[in-house]
């Protein structure tokens, strides 16, 4: 962290030298000289100090903000992957019981008697004759 305000501090350093160099070379070109090289070099001291300002805070607040928000989102992929596996074990059954159907009825109709089918004509019969 130390480092980076190192190297923060060198590159606005850099910028305000860039800058005096720039708007000394301006003024020598022009009449005011030194008027117009102070006023310069206080637009830009004043801008790296509100440029300086608002890196802090954005480094200081945004980074906690940041890992928030990841936490939030491995765990919503977490519980997403949960469910799907969820879900994926209860299509593997659906599908297995799917395919067994077949079985199934074939089972149900043998063990089914035949007395059963005319006593459900003869259940028809009566409730037919009862309307």
């Amino acid at each position: 962290m130390t480092r980076n305000r190192g190297v923060l501090f060198a590159t606005g350093v850099l910028f305000v030298l860039f800058f005096a160099a720039v708007s000394v070379h301006a003024a020598e070109e022009s009449g005011n000289a030194a008027a117009e090289r102070a006023t310069e070099i206080f637009k830009w001291i004043n801008f790296a100090i509100v440029a300086g300002v608002i890196v802090w805070i954005f480094g200081k607040k945004l980074p906690p903000l940041f890992q928030k928000k990841a936490e939030a989102i491995s765990s919503a992929i977490t519980n997403a992957t949960n469910a799907k596996a969820a879900a994926d074990a209860q299509l593997r059954e659906a599908e297995t019981r799917l395919a067994n159907l077949q079985k199934e009825v074939a089972e149900l109709m043998e063990r089914k008697p035949s007395s059963s089918s005319s006593s459900l004509r003869q259940r028809r019969n009566r409730s037919s004759a009862t309307l």
